[in-house]
C-alpha cells in the first residue's frame, strides 16, 4: 500500500509539472506578435458530481517576416471559450523558426489547479514515505 501511495504522490507532483512546463513558451520563443483567432475547438468533461464543463482551445494565425503561420493553444481552458474568431491575441514565437510558436496567455485558473494537484501530491508522498519508514521498523 505504501509503495502505491508513493507512486501516486509522485505522479500527482509530476503530471502538473509536465503540463505546466509544456504550456509555457520555450526559451527560443523570444519574439512576440499579434495573432488573430481563427476558430475555437471545444471539449466537454464532467467531474465526479456529473457537473459538465466546456474547455476550449484557441486556433490562430499570425504574420512573421512576411509569411503567415498558424498555431493553437497548448491546453484547453474554460476561459478560452470567451474568445471569438477575429479577436486579437498575443503569441510568442521563435524568430528563426516561427512555426515554433505558442499562445502567450496562461490562465491563472490553470496555474491554481496545477498547484493544488502538486500540493496533494506532496501530502500523499509525505504520508507514503512516513508509512514506509514505520513499516521497516
Amino acid at each position: 500500500m505504501g509503495i502505491f501511495m508513493l507512486a501516486l504522490g509522485i505522479a500527482l507532483i509530476g503530471m502538473p509539472a509536465f503540463i505546466y512546463f509544456n504550456a509555457q513558451p520555450s526559451r527560443h520563443q523570444s519574439a512576440e506578435a499579434t495573432a488573430e483567432v481563427t476558430r475555437l475547438t471545444s471539449s466537454q468533461s464532467s467531474d465526479m458530481r456529473a457537473i459538465s464543463r466546456t474547455s476550449c482551445r484557441v486556433h490562430y494565425v499570425f504574420e512573421a517576416d512576411g509569411a503567415e503561420y498558424t498555431g493553437e493553444s497548448a491546453i484547453g481552458a474554460t476561459g478560452y471559450c470567451s474568445y471569438n474568431p477575429g479577436d486579437q491575441i498575443a503569441v510568442r514565437y521563435n524568430p528563426t523558426s516561427p512555426r515554433d510558436n505558442s499562445f502567450a496567455d496562461n490562465p491563472a485558473s490553470h496555474n491554481a489547479f496545477l498547484a493544488i494537484f502538486a500540493a496533494i501530491g506532496l501530502v500523499v508522498t509525505a504520508l507514503a514515505t512516513r508509512t514506509l519508514i514505520r513499516a521497516r521498523r
